[in-house]
């Protein structure tokens, strides 16, 4: 965003006010996304703030471990079918509560 020129020196700004407005105002929330994966580390239990239903071993949880990462995602499994790893979106964990 530093490196665009300001919006009166571009000749037709159509949308470009607008773009910068909406990415302005998200940045708070992907730097939250982001201060929430540095607390997340393998061992720590992540309690949702809804529970999520895991279709294959038919459980409901809204309390997570996670178990390792694989490529920057972290791998989570609930406490009752530690075998089962699962991914969730990183819009999940935003208001999840993290314990190490």
């Amino acid at each position: 965003m530093r490196l665009l020129p300001p919006i009166d020196e571009i000749p037709n700004a159509g949308d470009a006010a607008g773009w910068r407005v909406r990415v302005a105002a998200a940045k708070p929330t992907r730097e939250s996304w982001a201060n929430k994966r540095r607390e997340l580390v393998p061992g720590c239990t992540v309690r949702l703030r809804r529970p999520v239903r895991m279709n294959a071993i038919a459980v409901t949880t809204d309390v997570l471990t996670i178990m390792a990462y694989d490529k920057r995602t972290p791998i989570f499994a609930p406490p009752s079918h530690p075998q089962y790893h699962c991914r969730l979106p990183l819009a999940h964990l935003a208001s999840a509560t993290v314990t190490p």
